[in-house]
C-alpha cells in the first residue's frame, strides 16, 4: 500500500483526496485518515509562514488547529490504536495548553491596554504582563515551532496509516459511543451544577479563580509563572457565595466543547447536525466568557501579588473587583442560555441524527471498503 508522506497532499491508497466531499468513508480507518489529514493540513497552512507567531490571526489558527487535532485523537483513540492514540493525545496537548496560555495573558493585556488610558498607576503592571506573554509565546514556540511540528505531522501520518491498515471497524458504533458518551458527560456536569447551585451549599470559589486544567497551562510549560504562584484557595467567604457553582460552570463549559467537537469531528458523516451544533455553540461562547472574566481575575491576583508598589496594588485589586462585578452581571444571563442543553429534546435529536445517518449508509455488505 502506497501512501505519500506528510508535507505532500494526503490521500486515500485509492488516490481520492482526504478533503472530497464525495468520498464518505464508512470504515473507522478511513475515517481517522480523511479527518487526520484534514487536520494535519489546515496546521500545515497556518503555520507555512516562518513567522507565523508573530501574526495574532495566524497564532489563534494554529491554537484552533492543534485544538481540533487533539479533539479528534481523544474521540477516536479509545476505538483505533488506544495506546498510540494516547500517545499522540499527550503530544498534541502539550502545545495547546502552552498557545492557551498565550491567550490567556493576550485577554489580560487588551483589558490593561484600556485600563491604562484612565489610570496609570497600572502602567507597570501593564508592563509585566507584556513580558509574561513573550515568555508565554517563547514557550509555546519551543513546543510548535521546527523539529517537533515536523515530528508532529510525522507522528499524525504514522498514526492515521496504522488506523488505515488495521482490520476494518464499522463507523456507526463508534459514532454512537462517542456522541452518547459525551452527551451523557454533559448531561452529569449539568447536574453537578444544579448541586453546587443550591443554597445549602457553602464551597466559595477563591478570589483569583480557578484556571482550566486541560486548556490552562503554567506560563513556562511546567514552570511556575514569574508573576508569582498560584494564589492559595481561600476561606469560603461569605460574599462570594454566589460564585460557588463557577468551577461547575466552567465543567459545563468544556463538556459542551467535547460534545461540539465530537459533532464536528465526524460531521462529513453525519445527517443534520446544524441545530445542535448551533445550541452548543451558543452555550460554550455564553460559557468562555465566564471562563475568560475568570482567568482575567486570577492574572490580575497573580500581577497583584507580584507588585511592590502599592499604589498599583490597589489600582490592580480595583480592577480585579470591576471585573468580579462584571462577572456576577454575566452569570444572571446563563440559565436561560444553558436551558437548551437541558431539555431532552437535546438527547433525542442526538438519536435522530444518529439514525439517519445510519440510514443512509449501504448495508455492511455491500460497502466496497473493507
Amino acid at each position: 500500500m502506497r501512501i505519500c508522506a506528510p508535507g505532500a497532499r494526503w490521500r486515500h491508497p485509492d488516490a481520492t483526496a482526504v478533503d472530497s466531499p464525495e468520498r464518505r468513508p464508512e470504515v473507522l480507518g478511513s475515517v481517522v485518515w480523511s479527518i487526520l489529514g484534514a487536520g494535519a493540513a489546515e496546521l500545515e497552512a497556518s503555520t507555512a509562514s516562518p513567522e507565523w507567531w508573530t501574526d495574532d490571526a495566524r497564532l489563534k489558527a494554529v491554537r484552533i488547529a492543534l485544538r481540533r487535532l487533539h479533539a479528534a485523537v481523544q474521540a477516536i483513540g479509545p476505538y483505533a490504536q488506544p495506546r498510540q492514540a494516547r500517545a499522540l493525545a499527550r503530544e498534541l496537548q502539550l502545545p495547546t495548553q502552552a498557545l492557551g496560555a498565550v491567550r490567556d495573558w493576550d485577554v489580560l493585556l487588551a483589558e490593561l491596554a484600556k485600563a491604562v488610558t484612565d489610570d496609570a498607576r497600572l502602567a507597570p503592571a501593564l508592563d509585566r504582563a507584556r513580558a509574561e506573554r513573550a515568555a508565554a509565546l517563547a514557550a509555546a514556540q519551543r513546543r510548535v515551532a521546527g523539529g517537533r511540528l515536523r515530528q508532529l505531522h510525522s507522528h499524525l501520518f504514522r498514526y492515521a496509516a496504522t488506523c488505515l491498515r488495521a482490520p476494518g471497524k464499522g463507523l456507526d458504533p463508534v459514532l454512537r459511543a462517542v456522541l452518547n458518551g459525551r452527551s451523557q458527560h454533559l448531561a452529569e456536569r449539568l447536574a453537578a451544577l444544579d448541586v453546587a447551585s443550591q443554597p445549602h451549599s457553602t464551597g466559595a470559589l477563591s478570589t483569583a479563580g480557578q484556571p482550566d486544567s486541560t486548556d490552562r497551562p503554567p506560563d513556562r510549560a511546567g514552570e511556575p509563572s514569574r508573576a508569582g504562584s498560584e494564589p492559595e484557595p481561600a476561606e469560603p467567604n461569605p460574599a462570594e457565595t454566589d460564585l460557588a457553582g463557577l468551577p461547575e460552570l466552567h465543567a459545563v463549559r468544556r463538556a459542551a466543547r467535547q460534545l461540539r467537537y465530537g459533532l464536528e469531528c465526524f460531521a462529513p458523516w453525519l445527517s443534520g447536525v446544524g441545530s445542535v451544533r448551533k445550541r452548543l455553540r451558543t452555550a460554550q461562547d455564553a460559557l468562555g466568557r465566564l471562563n475568560d472574566l475568570d482567568m482575567l481575575r486570577l492574572r490580575l491576583e497573580l500581577l497583584r501579588r507580584a507588585t511592590a508598589e502599592p499604589e498599583t496594588q490597589a489600582a490592580l485589586a480595583s480592577l480585579r473587583d470591576r471585573t468580579t462585578g462584571l462577572l456576577r452581571r454575566q452569570l444572571e444571563h446563563i440559565p436561560p442560555t444553558l436551558q437548551p442543553l437541558r431539555e431532552r429534546a437535546l438527547l433525542a435529536e442526538l438519536s435522530a441524527i444518529l439514525d439517519r445517518s445510519e440510514a443512509a449508509r449501504p448495508p455492511r455488505e455491500a460497502r466496497s471498503d473493507t
